[in-house]
């Protein structure tokens, strides 16, 4: 079995009541900093361009883009979320990985659960446990 396999499987198999409350906690302290961060990053004039080029391409309003009113498709969502997330350099950081897990997974995991009508448990839980294997990668 590969190591995406078993990955896959960690993620498949692992329930949010089967995390610690100490690392669901976390999960909501790095969710809500980082939603501060893409609001806050949504209000820069070169991310609200891109937010724009996005809207005039049309499309199923499925996500929002955070702190602006505008919904897109998810996938744009994500992009410009993602874009903004990271504007101003406020974004949490792993320090034993040496990354930014959450701004790389979030704006994808929001996006996605907002399209499919998800719950907030359900967010957390890919949250977490997509930034747990985005560490280990």
């Amino acid at each position: 079995m590969t190591t995406l396999h078993r990955l896959a499987e960690f993620a498949a198999g692992t329930a949010l009541d089967d995390l610690p409350e100490a690392v669901r906690g976390r999960g909501r302290w790095i969710l809500a900093d980082t939603l501060g961060c893409i609001a806050a990053g949504n209000k820069a004039a070169e991310v609200q361009a891109l937010a724009r080029i996005h809207a005039r391409r049309g499309g199923a309003a499925e996500a929002e883009v955070i702190g602006t009113g505008l919904r897109l498709p998810r996938a744009a969502a994500a992009e410009v979320n993602g874009a903004a997330s990271t504007w101003l350099d406020l974004d949490e950081g792993n320090l034993h990985t040496k990354g930014h897990a959450g701004t790389q997974i979030i704006p994808a995991a929001l996006a996605e659960a907002q399209a499919e009508g998800m719950s907030g448990a359900s967010l957390l839980r890919a949250v977490i446990l997509g930034y747990e294997i985005g560490c280990r990668v």
